[in-house]
């Protein structure tokens, strides 16, 4: 998860407010500039996120949801064999997350889904990493923007609470809204 943060927060910065405004997230976090954003462990996540609110003045749940809403646009532009290869359903692009970034062969699936209904489904994001729901949050509704349905995302369980992992209870497209 912290290697799309760390990969979401270069790309979105430089795209959104310039190679300058990152410089200066990256010197807050005293991130070097040879430094690898996708391979970033948890405290120096935490370091740019800290630094990125910072900069860009928002706080932390506001940055995240943000950023991975528009980071999963830009990747979809970028890697249109994703899209392709998971068909351009939500539950089929939400199910296949772990593949939007390269991951170590030894790591373990971040995410899960399991349909409930016709247009509801329960996502269940895997990772050791607290007070991250509000990204996975964002990559639900950029998703669904990609797909064009309206989305209705509601936390189930937060890590950050002392469960086990996230979960969130999607609704979706016209049917599952009402």
């Amino acid at each position: 998860m912290y290697a799309m943060i760390g990969s979401a927060l270069h790309q979105e910065i430089r795209f959104e407010h310039g190679d300058a405004a990152w410089q200066r997230v990256a010197g807050r976090a005293a991130f070097a500039g040879d430094d690898d954003p996708t391979r970033i462990d948890d405290r120096r996540a935490h370091e740019l996120i800290e630094a990125a609110c910072a900069e860009l003045g928002k706080t932390p749940p506001v940055l995240l949801e943000w950023l991975a809403e528009h980071w999963i646009a830009h990747v979809a532009a970028e890697r249109g064999d994703w899209l392709q290869q998971c068909g351009r359903s939500l539950p089929g692009l939400l199910g296949s997350l772990d593949r939007v970034e390269p991951a170590p062969p030894e790591a373990a699936r971040a995410f899960r889904c399991t349909r409930v209904g016709p247009h509801s489904l329960v996502l269940h994001c895997y990772s050791p990493a607290p007070d991250l729901s509000p990204f996975v949050t964002g990559l639900v509704r950029g998703i669904a923007r990609l797909c064009g349905q309206p989305v209705r995302v509601t936390p189930i369980n937060e890590c950050g609470r002392g469960d086990d992992h996230d979960s969130f209870w999607v609704e979706f497209g016209e049917d599952g809204l009402q």
